[in-house]
């Protein structure tokens, strides 16, 4: 974020960029103020527009010793908007409005009448799209569309007609009139679409449309759940589960009818090693399908046909109503929807998709991260000038998500500016080009990238620190030549720089898994900042080059994330923050256990806070609630039962601060509903039991049970399996003699602890038993501590093993122990025992 004094410098300098500068850094403010007295969107645009026009006028009397120009702007903004309902409403004044002065038309007939003559002297075409652009506040992609020219013809004409106007008029007032007039393109689009939780839609003749019922069928082996779906910009999404024994990965082929399909990609979030669904997300590129009130669509998976019907959303058309949001003409924006929350501020932030540059939903984190410069966090000022840090929710990488929650921590209503000072892009376009470089000793090629060349130079042999672990192989890559090439990124935007390319000549295996082709590795360099900081700038490849090769062909992959953009573009957007509504909470105690479901309504979306406040017996209530813990468990739906007899599941999402779950069920109507837990998870005090360790490979030693509450933990025998082959080894030497790695440790002293080892260890494992006394209680799990240890700390010294009990459910069956030969015996500490407790626990609540 730019200070008051670089802004004011900038616009003395360069008018257009300075107006452009200032737009960004306070056009939320203005917005915000104007629209307190102005209701409607039309007013509040041409209110905004005046501001900054007036402001560029009376600059000269902005004075920073007597206020921040974040204030002078405010006041000019309040005056404008009380002239303005005043003209509308065509009433008296009152004396306070009397005290403010009338202010002089920003854009007078003779500035106007100037500025069309200047245009008029350009060549027609350049005329045109300057009118088409300032007066009609068309984008230039637009613009080359209407007059069927090449996007870049566009953008250069327009750069080259503003050079000739500068030169014509030397003062810059032609630059600063041009960019007020096109203050609406940087404050208010002309339409967006926002359904709260499913994105921005950005296209005005399409709709967004969601899966209206959860739909599942049966095929074979598996069953299928589709759980979700979203068309939006052109992209339906589908989210399923595969229930079954072994993953289908390997067999899924989706196919489509209802749109036109134009690619495709699946995601695999599953666990092939774990019980439980396969989850999958089908994502296709289609063409617009228009608007209209549903949208059906068949997918068919193998033989099976599931017919999904989606519905129109509702979508909020007025991003003014919705949040505060800035948006730059070409590459994109962002849309900033504050709230307070259990006193806490939050701010969710959804990418405004332009052009073709798509900003990751992560802005300035994410699976590139750390590359490209330095972190820095985006923050909030709040209005006594303290700075508060954002930290993100919980997300998943390549997930698609909309937009993104980011926690600020305690804070008051106010006014409070958000600051972004850079995001993440993906290439948002087609792209296919190609380089090649004739493979020998210091040869080099220039790659053309969206945004800008990446020059590969200097190609020389590798040395063997050079290789990455992988390339070490080499019965994989016989014959292979190994070579480095620097990599240097010269961009067309100095803001925007390659974060990341992740694959430039894509592997391609052969038979058996050898490759076949040449292959490449991005070399990064790390950077340390005086605060420790550390990021990565990307410096070049590692190139492995089959024998007989003599050009190398780079064919730069651009989707999946491979392809990442740093854009050093600062955002500041002021909002307001309300007061936070206080939320009603609801109560109820059955067989000892009390709950509190405290229901909130947020961006338009139903979500249910359910808090633990006391477990029966000795039991506490797992702060999941009702969501399993296990890997690879499904959870039974937690439901909303409107007095109807309708049934809303929602969708799982964890506490902030790990003591309460959140359910969310989407835009509900308004009343009465009862929140309906099928089951709640509880935890336990903790066990202890000696193990005895064996000494010999086939040995079984008794060790007994132990006592839980509610429930006991047999464990029948100990039984060695001799030594672990596969513990971890650094090398071989020539003589056959094993090198361990530091981090190969097992339970080597008689306490217990953990020590590094020159020899392999034993293994042992022992199977459990796990049963609970207490009805309709299932023990399902617990933490181990082995011998000394703290839980989780055991590395490769303890593993716990899971199976799929008869009615469904994951459970712990057994542990694997790695140890020191001559250790005899040892503690198993069992913690934080998990049980469910079918109980069908039902709140009455009501829904706001």
């Amino acid at each position: 974020m730019r200070s008051d004094a670089q802004i004011l410098a900038l616009l003395d300098r360069d008018p257009e960029e300075g107006m452009a500068r200032l737009l960004e850094q306070y056009a939320g403010l203005v917005w915000t103020v104007s629209a307190r007295a102005l209701q409607n969107t039309e007013d509040t645009r041409e209110c905004v527009n005046d501001v900054f026009a007036e402001f560029y006028r009376r600059r000269d009397e902005f004075d920073p010793e007597k206020g921040s120009l974040k204030t002078f702007l405010a006041l000019i903004a309040r005056r404008r908007s009380i002239d303005a309902w005043r003209a509308a409403h065509r009433r008296p004044a009152t004396a306070a409005e009397e005290e403010i002065p009338e202010a002089p038309n920003p854009l007078s007939l003779e500035d106007r009448a100037a500025l069309n003559q200047l245009i008029d002297s350009l060549p027609e075409l350049d005329g045109r799209i300057l009118r088409m652009k300032y007066y009609g506040g068309m984008s230039a992609r637009e613009i080359a569309a209407a007059l069927d020219l090449p996007y870049e013809t566009v953008k250069k004409r327009h750069q080259r007609s503003l050079k000739k106007l500068r030169s014509l008029w030397v003062a810059g007032l032609v630059l600063a009139l041009l960019a007020l007039l096109a203050a609406c393109a940087y404050v208010v689009l002309r339409y967006f679409g926002l359904v709260p939780g499913y994105g921005v839609n950005t296209d005005p003749t399409q709709g967004t449309y969601l899966l209206a019922e959860p739909v599942s069928a049966q095929d074979g082996d598996y069953e299928i759940q589709i759980q979700d779906a979203l068309w939006q910009n052109g992209l339906l999404t589908i989210d399923m589960a595969l229930y079954g024994a072994e993953s289908p990965v390997t067999a899924l082929s989706p196919q489509l009818e209802g749109v036109e399909l134009l690619s495709w990609t699946m995601a695999d979030s599953g666990d092939a090693a774990s019980p439980g669904p396969y989850n999958y997300r089908l994502m296709a590129a289609t063409k617009p399908v228009g608007r209209s009130d549903s949208l059906a669509v068949t997918l068919t998976l193998w033989d099976t046909p599931l017919s999904l019907q989606l519905t129109a959303a509702q979508e909020i058309t007025d991003l003014s109503s919705a949040g505060a949001w800035l948006l730059t003409e070409e590459d994109g924006g962002l849309l900033a929807m504050p709230r307070l929350e259990n006193g806490e501020l939050i701010v969710t932030i959804y990418p405004l998709h332009q052009g073709e540059y798509r900003t990751q939903y992560s802005c300035n984190e994410g699976i590139w991260g750390g590359f490209g410069g330095p972190s820095q966090p985006i923050t909030v000022t709040a209005p006594d000038g303290s700075v508060l840090t954002g930290e993100p929710e919980f997300y998943v990488p390549f997930d698609e998500r909309a937009g993104l929650d980011w926690y600020f921590g305690p804070a008051e209503p106010g006014e409070y500016t958000l600051n972004v000072p850079f995001v993440y892009q993906d290439f948002a376009g087609e792209f296919v080009k190609t380089a090649v470089m004739p493979a020998q000793a210091g040869a080099g090629t220039e790659l053309a990238l969206p945004g800008g060349t990446l020059t590969l130079e200097n190609l020389r042999p590798a040395a063997a620190d050079d290789l990455p672990v992988q390339f070490r192989e080499e019965s994989r890559y016989p014959g292979y030549s190994w070579w480095v090439v620097d990599a240097v990124w010269n961009g067309d935007d100095p803001e925007r720089v390659l974060a990341a390319l992740s694959n430039l000549m894509p592997p391609a295996p052969g038979m058996m898994g050898v490759y076949e082709d040449p292959v490449a590795q991005p070399l990064y360099t790390t950077h340390t900042e005086a605060d420790g900081n550390s990021w990565q700038q990307l410096t070049g490849y590692c190139l492995g080059v089959p024998a007989g090769t003599e050009q190398l062909t780079f064919a730069p992959v651009t989707r999946n994330g491979s392809l990442c953009y740093r854009w050093e573009h600062p955002f500041a957007l002021s909002f307001t923050v309300e007061p936070e509504t206080p939320a009603a909470e609801y109560t109820v105690t059955r067989e000892e256990c009390t709950l509190t479901a405290v229901p909130r309504r947020v961006n338009g979306a139903v979500t249910v806070s359910v808090y633990p406040e006391k477990g029966p017996g000795k039991l506490t209530v797992s702060p999941q609630i009702a969501h399993n813990p296990l890997p690879g468990a499904t959870d039974e739906p937690v439901t909303l039962l409107a007095a109807d007899g309708t049934a809303y599941t929602g969708t799982y999402t964890p506490g902030r601060d790990g003591s309460y779950s959140s359910w969310k069920f989407g835009n509900l109507p308004a009343g009465e509903y009862t929140l309906c837990l099928p089951s709640l998870y509880l935890t336990g005090p903790d066990a202890l039991v000696a193990v005895p360790l064996p000494q010999q490979e086939g040995e079984s030693l008794p060790v007994g049970e132990t006592i839980l509450p509610g429930g006991r933990l047999q464990i029948g025998t100990v039984r060695c399996l001799g030594r672990a082959e596969n513990f971890p080894v650094l090398a071989t030497t020539e003589e056959g003699k094993i090198l361990y790695q530091d981090t190969a440790m097992a339970i080597g002293m008689p306490d217990g602890s953990i020590v590094s080892l020159n020899e392999l260890p034993l293994e042992a494992e022992l199977d459990l038993t796990l049963q609970a006394t207490w009805k309709d209680y299932t023990l399902l799990s617990a933490g181990v501590k082995f011998g000394a240890t703290a839980e989780g700390s055991e590395g490769t010294a303890c593993e716990r093993q899971y199976a799929l009990a008869e009615d469904g459910t994951t459970q712990l069956s057994g542990l694997l122990l790695r140890y020191k030969p001559g250790l005899y015996a040892a503690n198993l500490t069992f913690t934080q025992p998990l049980y469910r407790w079918d109980c069908d626990f039902t709140i009455p609540i009501t829904v706001p």
